[in-house]
């Protein structure tokens, strides 16, 4: 589920990228990428999947030290802006200038 549904979102966003305005594609997956420049159609993906990474990040692993957990985990939020500051994907300038200062 933890992949499964992001990937399904992702492969019919893509599959229909290109009628992202047509009323039946907005119905079914509007959700998915309103707010968002057309450009960046798949943003939610990227969101969730960053959000994933950390989570599985902060669950306990034997073996494996804390630090570098938190050393993945910060790597994490470091590409994670450098994509966001590089792309910007919100519609509103507003909503980019939040996201690159939190």
């Amino acid at each position: 589920w933890t992949f499964g549904i992001p990937s399904y979102g992702l492969f019919h966003l893509g599959k229909h990228r290109h009628r992202l305005d047509d009323i039946r594609v907005k119905e079914k997956f509007g959700f998915l990428y309103n707010g968002y420049e057309y450009r960046t159609w798949y943003w939610e993906v990227v969101v969730l999947f960053r959000k994933m990474a950390l989570v599985a990040l902060s669950l306990p692993y034997s073996g494996v030290s804390t630090r570098l957990l938190v050393l993945f985990a910060f790597l994490v939020l470091i590409i994670s802006f450098h994509f966001q500051f590089k792309y910007e994907p919100y519609l509103l300038d507003e909503a980019d200038t939040m996201e690159n200062r939190s």
